[in-house]
């Protein structure tokens, strides 16, 4: 017989109790803020001093990338897809591992025996990586204008949140499917280099390189 029946309160307390926690542990270690600022400015750079070198000293190669994407403009093509691409990066090291880190510190088993819902424990450590991504956005679009001059969030707003508000889902899905796999085979390293180079794929950033 259960001493504490389980109740929806009590499911949002063990949530908001997760991701309470989760939230600490960050703060505890600030030196993630320093690579949430080096990141937006070293992660495309790499990416567009190889699409000039390659693309020719008149830029003729250039013209693979426009059948491509549709634009000339590759320096503001790469930026927006390796911020996207760092963004799915994050989710599946951070949301893929939690898991596995609750594991390695000998937790998992008393919180999974807790009388709450156990996707609650999972969803809160997702809502507390949500708002670190959200952060890590809103820097790199900030870091990106001053950097280069190009503002991120041009065009059509309503467009730009509700694609954000449908992706957000999807991507948080993966590193929940993520972390399930990384217990069940604990192992996280090769299943995230894997797909995180598929996601490179299709995020855009190596177009002005093929």
């Amino acid at each position: 017989m259960l001493l504490v029946q389980r109740s929806f309160f009590s499911d949002v307390r063990a949530l908001l109790a997760t991701a309470r926690k989760e939230w600490i542990v960050f703060r505890r270690y600030p030196t993630w803020i320093v690579a949430f600022i080096i990141w937006p400015l070293l992660g495309p750079l790499m990416f567009i001093f190889a699409a000039k070198s390659m693309s020719g000293p008149d830029g003729a190669g250039l013209a693979t990338f426009s059948a491509l994407s549709g634009t000339t403009d590759y320096v503001s093509y790469v930026i927006l897809g390796t911020a996207i691409w760092t963004w799915l990066n994050i989710t599946l090291w951070d949301v893929g591992f939690s898991l596995r880190g609750e594991q390695m510190r000998g937790t998992l088993e008393s919180n999974w025996l807790c009388p709450v819902w156990r996707l609650s424990l999972m969803l809160g450590a997702s809502l507390t990586k949500m708002l670190t991504s959200t952060l890590f956005l809103a820097i790199t679009v900030i870091e990106t204008w001053l950097a280069f001059g190009i503002w991120m969030l041009q065009g059509n707003m309503a467009l730009i949140l509700l694609f954000l508000v449908l992706v957000m889902p999807s991507i948080y899905g993966i590193g929940l499917a993520f972390a399930s796999l990384v217990i069940r085979f604990r192992e996280a390293n090769t299943m995230v280099f894997f797909v995180r180079g598929i996601f490179m794929i299709f995020c855009g950033m190596t177009y002005p390189l093929e």
